[in-house]
């Protein structure tokens, strides 16, 4: 567990919305190393609202060399079933303590993400169509140079951006996200390089990182399943 807690608020919001453990910190300052050892260090970086995801983009942006400030889209954020409540997130100025770009304004507002029981099919266009956001971006689209965007969000994410994302278009059926966490463990990294209208993976773009009884390397027949 956390030697300390990263805000100080109630201690049911942390039920709610967790934060990172000490394990977890140490393996996003590795992932963030191994973006910079490998080149890789992202010029843009997306995030969830969640307390852990943006925890894990400020190691990784600190780690990384990464000069970019980062951007919270509510969108991002894993389908709300949660037996607890809906989560209490951080407010923007609790976010303060971290290096958060507040001129960013998010696709979606926070309560049509939370507000509201998604079916499976809803959460597979919700994050498609925040991941197409993000890639069609001025920014990112429409220059020379080829940026490198890391959105950091939640197991089902990485499945999905894989899977949405390519040629042959594959959704995440409710019964795989039960025990996503098993084939996709915290931390782990999908690299995806565009390819004519559509994204393919890349693989060992980034190694995986091993820290004692942790990886961050997902299940590769999984998430590249048919």
């Amino acid at each position: 567990m956390p030697s300390r807690l990263p805000i100080q608020r109630p201690l049911k919001d942390y039920v709610r919305d967790t934060c990172l453990t000490r394990s977890g910190v140490v393996l996003a300052q590795m992932m963030g190393r191994g973006l910079l050892m490998t080149d890789n260090t992202p010029d843009v970086i997306y995030c969830s609202p969640s307390l852990r995801c943006i925890q894990t983009a400020t190691w990784v942006r600190d780690m990384s060399g990464c000069q970019s400030l980062i951007r919270v889209e509510n969108g991002l954020f894993e389908n709300f079933r949660y037996p607890n409540g809906v989560p209490r997130f951080i407010t923007p100025l609790q976010r303060h303590i971290f290096p958060v770009d507040k001129t960013f304004r998010p696709f979606l507002p926070l309560e049509t993400v939370v507000g509201k029981q998604e079916t499976n099919d809803e959460y597979n266009e919700r994050i498609k169509m925040i991941l197409n956001a993000i890639a069609e971006q001025s920014e990112v689209s429409k220059t020379e140079k080829e940026l490198k965007v890391l959105v950091v969000a939640h197991a089902s994410t990485v499945d999905m951006a894989v899977g949405l994302m390519r040629d042959k278009p594959r959704k995440t059926v409710e019964m795989e996200l039960d025990n996503i966490a098993i084939p996709v463990p915290y931390c782990s990294l999908a690299y995806l390089k565009k390819k004519g209208s559509h994204w393919v993976p890349v693989a060992h773009q980034v190694p995986p990182v091993t820290y004692e009884f942790l990886s961050t390397k997902y299940n590769h027949y999984f998430v590249h399943r048919p």
